[in-house]
């Protein structure tokens, strides 16, 4: 496992020893952030919560998060919001900048899950129609509004102030599952 690096210009740490993933997903991580940074000019804080120890292993309260390849980032927070808010609030949420940095990490060919919960999807789906995308797009990459687990944005229950992303295995981490 690798410590993701310190990069104020990119993003937060929430916590150092939960700051951990494989180097892919470390990698991925820097490039998708950069990336939406960049197209966006989006400057309010994006944090990255939980991601694995050390040396990989459960801990609580996930059941994931054990191989490096799983990440919690916070919902970006609407620019009316005190910075340090956690966006339980679906009105305290930056819907625009949320898919933007959703089309990003999925821009990298590398994710295989993100789980949001369908009410946060909505509006997710509707910030991503509001940009122009195709409806053939958001089929692909949303499952709101259909009910069967389809997509790359799936539901999951708990994800509301946050979205959980699943890295697929590098091509070079060969005790990768």
């Amino acid at each position: 496992m690798a410590l993701l690096p310190v990069n104020p210009k990119l993003y937060t740490r929430r916590t150092l020893e939960n700051s951990y993933g494989s180097t892919n997903t470390i990698e991925l991580i820097q490039q998708a952030v950069a990336a939406f940074r960049s197209e966006t000019g989006f400057a309010r804080e994006v944090l990255i919560c939980d991601m694995s120890r050390k040396k990989g292993g459960r801990f609580l309260p996930h059941d994931s998060h054990q191989s490096g390849r799983d990440v919690d980032i916070q919902l970006p927070c609407a620019p009316d919001v005190k910075p340090g808010t956690v966006p339980w609030a679906i009105s305290q949420v930056d819907w625009d900048a949320t898919w933007k940095l959703v089309k990003a990490l999925i821009e990298t060919d590398q994710v295989q899950y993100i789980f949001l919960t369908t009410d946060r999807q909505e509006r997710l789906y509707q910030a991503a129609q509001k940009s122009g995308e195709t409806l053939e797009l958001l089929d692909r990459y949303i499952q709101y509004p259909r009910s069967a687990r389809v997509g790359i944005v799936r539901h999951d229950p708990g994800h509301i102030k946050h979205m959980h992303v699943r890295f697929k295995c590098g091509k070079n981490e060969t005790a990768c599952q």
